[in-house]
């Protein structure tokens, strides 16, 4: 019984290996000049990659972000919250 827990958690280990891996091969595929420009919408690089993006910087819409609005527990209220689009996404890692 021992050998076959050992045994799925070492392939359960193997994969989460191997999706890390990937998300690390789709990360360093991209260009730096992508990130740049992901980073220049969002105000950072980490920003891009988290999802935290401000939905209308300067009080103008973008396209390329999606606008929603997320409830504040601690402050009790909404929030304004947005992030980069799919289609922006999809572009920037083809």
């Amino acid at each position: 019984m021992l050998v076959w827990l050992a045994v799925i958690a070492l392939i359960f280990l193997l994969y989460a290996f191997g999706v890390l891996l990937m998300m690390l091969a789709t990360v360093l595929h991209v260009g730096k000049e992508r990130w740049e420009e992901a980073g220049r919408i969002s105000g950072s690089v980490r920003k891009a990659f988290m999802g935290e993006v401000d939905p209308e910087p300067g009080g103008v819409r973008d396209i390329r972000v999606t606008r929603g609005r997320v409830w504040d527990r601690k402050k009790r209220r909404y929030l304004r919250q947005g992030k980069l689009t799919d289609d922006y996404v999809r572009g920037l890692v083809s």
